[in-house]
């Protein structure tokens, strides 16, 4: 009997840790879920704004440079227009694919919203920023999309911006904000790089 009592105490508690298992498993899921862009698989804008709040206070408070970039895809609308849906969002996984292809580990790319990708280079500089940049936008060139016989070329504008004394990190974005659309002003499919004060 003692041994029948045992035996069910046993199975209770190995039941009783699958179950926690699997609900710990499910909270990591749903975390994942939440801080991540389904379609590109890179973080969201949500969790990039977390980010962005701890980078800023790492480099002030070590003295470092940080730089912050601001990708939109050229002529997205038209793409969607012409091609479909479907053609745009694999336009849009193909620049996420080659942001992660190219950047470094400390690199933090999310989609920010629509057909624009935010870029946090902790201890980078515009310099840094805009030869890493670079790469990324002669991926997405050289590689294009390919819809039925017909190649579509892809390129990419940006704004690029450093921190500064006092920015906040709304400030970085508003300022990348304003330089890629002076990117897109001067003729796409380049960087343009805000200068300081």
């Amino acid at each position: 009997e003692l041994l029948k009592l045992f035996a069910e105490w046993v199975g209770h508690e190995l039941a009783r840790h699958r179950d926690l298992r699997e609900l710990e498993d499910a909270r990591r899921q749903l975390e994942l879920m939440a801080r991540t862009d389904p379609l590109t698989g890179l973080f969201n804008r949500r969790h990039m704004e977390d980010q962005l709040l701890r980078e800023v206070a790492h480099a002030r408070r070590y003295g470092q440079p940080l730089s912050v970039a601001l990708l939109d895809m050229d002529h997205f609308k038209k793409i969607n227009d012409t091609y479909g849906h479907a053609v745009g969002d694999d336009a849009l996984r193909l620049l996420a694919r080659e942001a992660q292809r190219i950047s470094r580990l400390s690199d933090i790319f999310a989609r920010w919203g629509g057909e624009e990708f935010l870029v946090c280079l902790p201890a980078t500089g515009s310099e840094g920023a805009q030869i890493l940049i670079s790469r990324i936008m002669d991926g997405v060139k050289a590689r294009g999309l390919t819809v039925g016989d017909q190649q579509v070329s892809l390129t990419v504008s940006v704004g690029i911006t450093s921190l500064k004394e006092g920015d906040d990190p709304m400030a970085l974005v508003n300022r990348a904000d304003a330089a890629m659309y002076q990117a897109k002003q001067n003729g796409r499919d380049r960087i343009v790089i805000d200068q300081p004060d």
